[in-house]
């Protein structure tokens, strides 16, 4: 799920992002909207005493729209506990469409 809230100065986005790591996240910023990706490689984990192996991997892909500009540079990205949160400030002036990575912080 995706979530934004956009309040007088700043657009905070929410997602959740179960059994992703920080390292694993893509976050792609522009003045108005923003792109979010991961990929895991596959994980397996075999039970010794059932014989039961599980092999896990995670894909996803994300993007949102904001109905007002942010400032890119303003931008802060943690993930705690699988939910993502970005944070940006409302732009007071016209930003350019340059893309910034984030870098996304494991609280």
């Amino acid at each position: 799920t995706i979530d934004v809230e956009e309040g007088a100065d700043v657009i905070t986005t929410t997602v959740s992002v179960p059994d992703i790591e920080a390292d694993d996240l893509d976050v792609e910023l522009e003045p108005q909207d923003v792109l979010i990706k991961a990929e895991t490689e596959e994980k397996s984990k075999k039970d010794k005493k059932t014989g039961r192996k599980e092999t896990k991997a995670v894909r996803l892909f994300g993007s949102v729209h904001f109905s007002k500009p942010v400032d890119p540079k303003s931008a802060k990205a943690n993930l705690k506990d699988g939910v993502l949160t970005l944070t940006a400030k409302v732009a007071e002036k016209k930003q350019d469409a340059k893309v910034r990575k984030l870098k996304v912080r494991a609280a």
